[in-house]
């Protein structure tokens, strides 16, 4: 129900509520936003061109070079598998699993659009998927178009890219950060938030700044526009081919010959000028000028809050809801224990009782669950722009910040004055407490900066536990893995703990309801626990001890046999935890007991098909003939 549109409102106003009228407006709508051509469209004037940087002739062989088939298989496995399939259903998933058989054929059909500069209508087809802009959209105007490209025209682009991308650097302006190799669009970010220093206070200097928005850019850009620029710019006519699938008032006239060549236009409702400290006469013909209105702070740049002075707790809350909502949308309710890992820590941090918040974001192999801590997640981000400037790259907000604040001095030693801006008060905080915990030498030997790698430096090393690898078992299923990790930290909810919570009042186990249901009785000591773990290490020709699960482990892990053979013990033993807990609370609930056969039936069954998904390349025949005879015992 929720993916049907059942009525909208077309793109003048008249509602549709008829599968045809609701198919014929957005057809005119899109019709009209992507296929018409801008009457009397004014050329791209070279002088202009001229004055910028353009395409060396050094650089056409490399635009125009032969595609390798190395190429093109680097680019078919760098588009992520889960991407949305074509017109044709398949992603890049399937042609790279199935590269051996597909790869040639995949090479010939990207090559031979390079060769002829035609591409088949088949290949060439889209699919357009409408995806809503806000809760309740009622307009065609209220969606926004994802094209499903087949993953032939992807690779194709993406080998486009790939020859464009160390030209790029070389004839864009330092001050575009999105989309060029090595440059960040958090440099933009800063210097927008740098700008606002001092706006909303009084007595400072005349200030004004427009932020500007063009309506659907990608959607009403003119492809004659991006013709006359790659040739002003000196592309290769064959690459062009490829390709083709001051004051205010300057300002305002700058743009108006931009917008008349390339076809874009403001969207005035997310355009406006902010001033501070001017005159209300100047602000009024800046806006008689430009058409703008006057916004007010704070606003959003590039997805960021931007304000004049340090963002407060409720400017934050747009973004807690964004995380929330997306939290909702993946309906976090109906997820399994092991799958709300993956989303927060909220299962374990609050709760009484629960593994206690440091705990859980301790690495695995110390015994944690490897949740981030967001405040060393956060300063090890930063540390991204610490490390850039005492690399002092060559970026359009490094030279920024080394012109208005470092200047000349040493930067591990450098104070932010009073006067700064909030953020870069921030980012010095940081760096100081970086230093007090890396040594400077070796975070400067780093040559390619790694946020997770620099993480792992902020929170250090912890001591492992000998039990890590046999929890976090890989061939066990997830769930599994999780409840035993509560069961080796004592963490499960049994009645004995239930009890001194005084969440109820009987501690009985509600299996045997002979004892207390404790840890330890619960998983080793009922007579459903017992007969069931008897049945289960028969079947893995283990001889049966009573102990806890921790022996249990070190007896695995002691053991003489291979590593296959240790991971299916583990894995075993993992389902068998699973199970006690799974029957415990089925008797709870629905008051039901199943058979100790009937359950080891199914732990059996749940190994075999888990362990026999995986690839069996890497075992050997000794442990091949183990493991069928495994499977064909009873």
């Amino acid at each position: 129900m929720q993916n049907n549109i059942y009525s909208i409102c077309d793109k003048e106003g008249n509602w549709a509520d008829k599968p045809d009228m609701i198919q014929k407006a957005f057809l005119e709508y899109y019709l009209q936003l992507l296929g018409t051509t801008m009457e009397n469209r004014k050329l791209v004037v070279q002088e202009i061109i001229d004055l910028g940087n353009c395409v060396e002739n050094e650089d056409h062989e490399g635009l125009i070079t032969p595609i390798l088939p190395e190429e093109v298989k680097q680019a078919m496995f760098s588009i992520p598998g889960d991407k949305s399939p074509g017109s044709d259903g398949f992603g890049s998933h399937f042609f790279r699993d199935n590269w051996e058989l597909t790869g040639d054929q995949v090479t010939q059909a990207v090559t031979s659009f390079f060769h002829s500069g035609t591409i088949l209508k088949e290949i060439n087809a889209t699919v357009l998927a409408l995806i809503p802009k806000c809760k309740v959209p009622n307009s065609v105007v209220d969606f926004r178009p994802i094209a499903c490209c087949n993953v032939i025209y992807k690779v194709i682009s993406k080998v486009l890219c790939m020859s464009l991308s160390p030209i790029l650097p070389k004839i864009v302006a330092d001050n575009q950060g999105a989309f060029i190799q090595g440059r960040n669009i958090v440099n933009n970010i800063m210097i927008c938030q740098y700008l606002l220093k001092g706006y909303g206070r009084k007595g400072c200097r005349p200030n004004c700044l427009i932020k500007m928005d063009m309506r659907k850019a990608y959607d009403t850009i003119e492809w004659n526009f991006v013709r006359e620029m790659m040739t002003s710019l000196k592309f290769p006519q064959k690459f062009i081919d490829w390709g083709e699938f001051v004051s205010t008032y300057m300002l305002m006239q700058w743009f108006k010959l931009f917008s008349d060549a390339s076809g874009l236009c403001v969207n005035k409702n997310k355009t406006a000028v902010y001033t501070a400290g001017m005159e209300e006469e100047e602000v009024k013909r800046i806006l008689d000028v430009s058409g703008f209105v006057q916004g007010q702070l704070p606003f959003t740049y590039l997805g960021m809050h931007i304000c004049s002075s340090r963002i407060s707790n409720a400017a934050c809350n747009a973004l807690c809801d964004k995380m929330i909502s997306r939290i909702k949308i993946w309906s976090s309710r109906h997820l399994s224990y092991a799958a709300r890992v993956q989303l927060s820590g909220e299962y374990y941090s609050t709760k009484p009782g629960n593994v206690d918040w440091n705990t859980t974001c301790l690495p695995k192999r110390a015994g944690g669950l490897d949740f981030r801590r967001i405040e060393k997640w956060n300063q090890a981000a930063l540390g991204k722009l610490i490390w850039a400037i005492a690399k002092k790259e060559d970026t359009l907000w490094i030279r920024w910040v080394n012109g208005v604040y470092v200047q000349n001095a040493d930067w591990w030693t450098y104070k932010a004055p009073s006067n700064a801006s909030w953020y870069w008060k921030c980012i010095c905080d940081v760096k100081d407490k970086i230093k007090a915990s890396i040594d400077i030498p070796v975070f400067m030997q780093i040559q390619r900066y790694q946020i997770s790698k620099i993480y792992k430096l902020l929170v250090g090393e912890h001591p492992r536990c000998f039990w890590d690898k046999l929890v976090w078992c890989r061939l066990a299923i997830p769930k599994h893995n999780l409840i035993c990790w509560l069961a080796v930290r004592m963490r499960i909810y049994t009645k004995d703990r239930l009890k001194q919570w005084r969440i109820i009042d009987d501690d009985e186990c509600s299996i045997c309801q002979t004892q207390v249901e404790t840890h330890n009785h619960l998983l080793f000591q009922c007579e459903f626990s017992t007969r069931l773990m008897q049945l289960v290490l028969s079947w893995l020709k283990l001889k049966w001890v009573d102990r806890t699960r921790i022996i249990w482990y070190k007896m695995i892990g002691r053991r003489k046999c291979s590593g296959f053979q240790r991971k299916v013990y583990t894995a075993t033993l993992n389902a068998t935890v699973y199970a006690i807990w799974h029957t415990r609370n089925d008797a709870v609930w629905n008051a039901k007991v199943n058979n100790p056969r009937h359950v080891y039936d199914k732990i059996r069954r749940d190994v075999i098909c888990r362990i026999k998904a995986y690839s069996f390349t890497k075992i050997n025949s000794k442990d091949s003939v183990w493991w069928e005879s495994l499977c064909s015992s009873v």
